[in-house]
């Protein structure tokens, strides 16, 4: 734990000099589903191998004659007995491209016989192409047999974009019978798919699916989606009152993932009587990524606010605020009497004074914070808070600031007791 902590202090002390913020925490997943299945590396659902999300259809195909004859060029190349996984990938992306039925072929038929990575990759790579052939075969390898080939089918789909491809995800989505981790990705495939229909269906599955792991899947699919469609939805489904905290929870937390600005929707649950919808409340409007305006209304509700844990997120809510007022946060953190939001509290005050600098709040920090910051840092009891601290002293930049880092540094490998290697057996007597 000592040797973490002086890196933790270390690399404080070097993002100090250097100057990036510490980023704000990401959203938690929804469920395991909503990771890449694949081994190889590929891209995650509704990108394609240049990371950008594309629907609707390809650009035309070549010529017959020029198709067919690259198609054989890069099926030769395909075969070579020593291509790279990376050739390999660049060889099937291009070969999915022509979208010709020489090609298509050839896919196929290296597909029939190929390894499992060859296999995702081609079932990926067929989303290059927007015909029906591709899309059959893609729709077809949704149930095959090995998951991790359905799932790269499912990305394939959703770089397709076509009504076909979302009638497949809405279908898969919808199977009571298909794996979930499946049906959770068609969630999040859906929810990369900005044509008609597809919030309808994905609003749909939240109220009528029961398996809580895939309703949370499709939570932060319309999370992730633009604000202004998605609205009237949250506004339903979170003032339900069948609906329970733990999807309550979720729900908010999808709208950290937000395309505009929901943290005036955010601000008006945050005095929800849920604790934990609070909590998600507070962390959401800590990570959105644009800049919330709702200052005023987060410090007037931590006024008042009892729960400790919601106090924290609270705190770190406000670093993701315009119109902060430095004043009023600065007596409430001075009361602040639970460890973790103090740190939490100090931290925010450490942005204040880097940002906005007033001789009130520099005094407080130098005078005050500082010192108490050091203390925690140093102190063994709470790890997490430990860390916190450090982060905190980083945040102002100021000088005294950086020399508490270097100190706090030196102190913990100083106190870091010595690796003792394990000790070796004997060498065994030749026989």
């Amino acid at each position: 734990m000592g040797i973490a902590l002086v890196g933790a202090a270390v690399a404080a002390f070097v993002l100090l000099k250097h100057g990036p913020e510490p980023a704000r925490p990401d959203m938690p997943p929804a469920s395991s589903a909503s990771q890449d299945k694949g081994q190889n590396g590929s891209a995650s659902v509704g990108n394609s191998s240049n990371g950008t999300v594309k629907s609707g259809a390809r650009s035309a195909a070549p010529a017959a004659g020029s198709a067919n004859e690259l198609a054989a060029q890069l099926n030769a190349q395909l075969k070579q007995p020593n291509i790279s996984p990376e050739d390999q990938k660049k060889a099937i992306v291009a070969l999915a491209k022509t979208c010709s039925p020489a090609a298509l072929g050839a896919l196929q038929a290296v597909f029939a016989d190929g390894a499992p990575d060859i296999r995702r990759m081609i079932a990926e790579g067929l989303g290059e192409c927007s015909s029906p052939e591709a899309s059959n075969l893609l729709i077809s390898l949704l149930k095959d047999a090995d998951e991790s080939i359905a799932g790269a089918a499912i990305r394939g789909l959703v770089q397709q974009g076509t009504p076909d491809a979302i009638a497949a995800l809405s279908e898969l989505l919808n199977d009571a019978v298909a794996s979930p981790n499946l049906r959770a990705d068609a969630a999040l495939g859906l929810g990369e798919m900005n044509q008609p229909g597809v919030m309808d269906t994905l609003a749909q599955a939240a109220r009528q699916i029961e398996d809580d792991d895939i309703v949370s899947a499709v939570l932060h699919a319309i999370g992730g989606r633009d604000f202004s469609e998605t609205q009237a939805f949250f506004q339903t489904y979170l003032h339900s009152p069948d609906i329970s905290s733990d999807l309550r929870v979720a729900a908010v937390e999808a709208l950290s993932s937000a395309k505009g600005d929901p943290s005036a929707f955010l601000a008006d649950l945050a005095a929800d009587s849920d604790p934990d919808v609070r909590v998600a409340v507070g962390w959401a409007l800590s990570a959105t990524e644009q800049t919330g305006n709702v200052a005023a209304q987060v410090i007037a509700l931590l006024q008042t606010e009892t729960d400790p844990d919601v106090r924290l997120r609270f705190y770190e809510a406000l670093r993701n605020q315009d119109g902060v007022d430095a004043t009023t946060v600065l007596g409430i953190v001075q009361n602040e009497k639970d460890p973790s939001a103090m740190v939490a509290g100090l931290d925010l005050v450490a942005k204040l004074v880097r940002d906005n600098p007033t001789p009130e709040l520099q005094k407080y920090f130098t005078d005050v914070a500082i010192p108490a910051l050091k203390q925690i840092a140093l102190n063994p009891s709470n790890f997490d808070n430990r860390q916190a601290a450090i982060l905190a002293l980083t945040r102002s930049r100021l000088p005294d600031a950086q020399a508490a880092v270097a100190e706090i540094g030196t102190q913990l490998a100083q106190s870091t007791p010595p690796q003792t290697p394990p000790p070796v057996a004997p060498p065994k007597k030749q026989r």
